[in-house]
């Protein structure tokens, strides 16, 4: 009887997982920075006034010449959430907790999607630092970073078909928070396209259908269609204007792009998908602020297109390395 001597195992790190910490890295230092952001306060302020008339806005509360004006609360249930949390914490100490969290969230399934479809962990770690470059000066405690994180429970969503049964609970949530869920339900459409995924149809259907039934009802359809009127009015603000293709924000999309196509020449990735990525690039080039969801439409294809990378993989850091 031939008999093999057990061997223990030495669990050891490559460069390529220390590489995965640096979002986190970067997302500990962005949570804990000096709240900027121009409206957050306004967020906590109409979820006190909901709270305390116990129904969700419908008409001006703030303005002096549109007073009592027909208006609606777009992110009625993110604005509930930040008045209790503020009631709770005593302040804006919840803050960081909540950027910490929703962003940990988002960064979290980009690097499953990126694995599953790649399972390489040097693609993911490519794929995560691309993704911290382009959204880092996105991450603000607005209602839009709950919407980042329900995208990114919705492409990993996707990406196991054992979980699409939750897509209509992440919209009804979404339409909730954020007038953004109709990138999402359009994400959902042309995946499916793309892959044939026809017997799915019916979850898209209804996915698309329970945001009809938030507090607003069909307030939902007006708020969207208000937003599509003061297109030109949004675009006096930074953040609603065109991107410079040669920005450093906008580069890692650029080069997420470039390798989707690269692949698809290769043959390495479907010519389908342009089905997706044309959308989405077409999106992206609309506003600044059109980027980082742009970004989370086409981050599985990019993974797709560098495929099981390995680089390194001879180099071994050991654990005590890895943890300082």
């Amino acid at each position: 009887m031939n008999e093999t001597a057990a061997q223990p195992s030495t669990r050891r790190f490559s460069v390529a997982h220390l590489i995965l910490l640096i979002p986190w890295v970067a997302l500990v230092i962005d949570a804990w920075a000096p709240i900027r952001d121009n409206s957050f306060l306004w967020h906590i302020r109409a979820g006190e006034l909901q709270i305390d008339a116990g129904v969700v806005l419908t008409q001006d509360p703030f303005s002096f010449t549109m007073q009592g004006e027909s208006w609606l609360t777009q992110s009625w249930l993110a604005d509930l959430l930040y008045s209790w949390s503020e009631t709770s914490f005593g302040g804006l100490g919840f803050v960081p907790w909540l950027l910490l969290t929703m962003t940990t969230l988002t960064f979290g399934c980009i690097a499953l999607v990126a694995y599953r479809r790649s399972r390489s962990v040097t693609t993911t770690a490519i794929v995560l630092l691309l993704s911290v470059v382009l959204l880092i000066s996105f991450l603000v405690p607005r209602p839009v970073i709950f919407s980042f994180a329900l995208f990114g429970l919705t492409v990993l969503a996707w990406d196991s078909p054992k979980a699409r049964w939750a897509l209509p609970f992440l919209f009804w949530v979404w339409a909730s928070v954020h007038g953004s869920f109709v990138i999402g339900l359009a994400y959902v459409g042309l995946m499916l396209i793309a892959e044939k995924e026809w017997r799915w149809l019916p979850t898209a259907f209804v996915s698309g259908l329970v945001t009809l039934a938030t507090a607003h009802g069909l307030g939902v359809v007006t708020m969207l269609l208000d937003f599509a009127d003061v297109r030109d009015t949004l675009a006096l603000l930074t953040e609603w204007q065109r991107p410079s293709l040669t920005s450093p924000v906008f580069a890692p999309f650029v080069v997420g792009c470039a390798l989707v196509l690269y692949a698809m020449l290769k043959r390495r990735v479907s010519w389908w998908y342009l089905v997706v990525m044309a959308p989405f690039a077409a999106l992206a080039m609309t506003a600044l602020r059109a980027v980082p969801p742009s970004w989370l439409g086409i981050v599985a294809l990019v993974a797709l297109a560098i495929g099981p990378l390995t680089v390194g993989s001879a180099e071994r850091i050991s654990s005590v390395p890895a943890v300082v």
